[in-house]
């Protein structure tokens, strides 16, 4: 049975549009997603798959980004230091409109 963090579907449903995109992003169904205070944590499974994850952060940091949702996304792995990106939020004016 497939189960989907609310965090992933948000990611997903955000490039349902772009296929390419959304292979990319294949690594990111093994991950656990977790909300504290303002940021999201990403839990890898290794650090090969953190490695993978590393590769697609630009694709995960701009939903968040433009929803407003945290101020931070944080890797980790274990047996490997977190890895903080910080998340600007973003407002485009042609989707205010």
């Amino acid at each position: 049975m497939l189960i989907v963090d609310r965090y992933q579907c948000l990611i997903f449903s955000f490039y349902r549009e772009e296929p390419e995109v959304t292979a990319l992003l294949d690594s990111l169904r093994t991950c656990k997603f977790e909300r504290r205070w303002e940021a999201i944590r990403v839990q890898c499974l290794s650090k090969d798959h953190l490695e993978d994850v590393l590769k697609i952060i630009p694709y995960i940091v701009k939903p968040f980004g433009l929803l407003g949702l945290c101020q931070k996304i944080i890797l980790s792995a274990p047996k490997r230091k977190k890895l903080t990106y910080m998340v600007e939020k973003t407002c485009y004016s042609d989707l205010i409109s």
